[in-house]
């Protein structure tokens, strides 16, 4: 179902997006073809339901940099659950080092695990922050020994 434009995303994406907004109360129309669901939603209300339950923001944005420190970003492919896609809209929201994953607290793992275009709640689930906590205290070669048992 790749439409040119949509990133990849097929037509259920979007008719589940736009029944989710509905039930919201962003918008007030039943929508029977993608074509009437994306002529009625405008891209701040889509953008915008990416943080928003109920009508309240969860979490609170973690502080992200411009770019990564020293021109050189860490490889967040080595946190199991972060491949290239990932560490690419990590990289997007400022997110470049393992220190900056690992000091997130609940507020902004919430807030992230809200923000990942397409990949909502993986923080949580994969246990990024206690993984990039590990590779922050005993360094990479002891993450690695860890996680082939998952000991994180």
């Amino acid at each position: 179902h790749d439409r040119a434009g949509d990133g990849g995303l097929g037509d259920d994406h979007f008719l589940d997006l736009a029944r989710k907004i509905d039930e919201h109360r962003l918008v007030e129309p039943e929508f029977e073809t993608v074509g009437d669901a994306v002529g009625t939603i405008s891209d701040a209300q889509v953008v915008g339901f990416s943080a928003v339950r109920g009508g309240k923001t969860e979490g609170r944005q973690p502080e992200g940099l411009a770019g990564p420190r020293g021109g050189q970003a860490d490889n967040l492919k080595e946190i199991e659950g972060i491949g290239p896609v990932l560490e690419k809209l990590c990289h997007e929201l400022g997110f470049f080092h393992f220190d900056q994953i690992a000091n997130w607290s609940d507020a902004e793992v919430a807030w992230v695990d809200q923000n990942l275009k397409g990949f909502k709640g993986r923080v949580t689930r994969d246990r990024w922050v206690a993984q990039a906590r590990i590779i922050v205290a005993e360094g990479l070669e002891a993450f690695r020994i860890r996680a082939k048992t998952n000991d994180y």
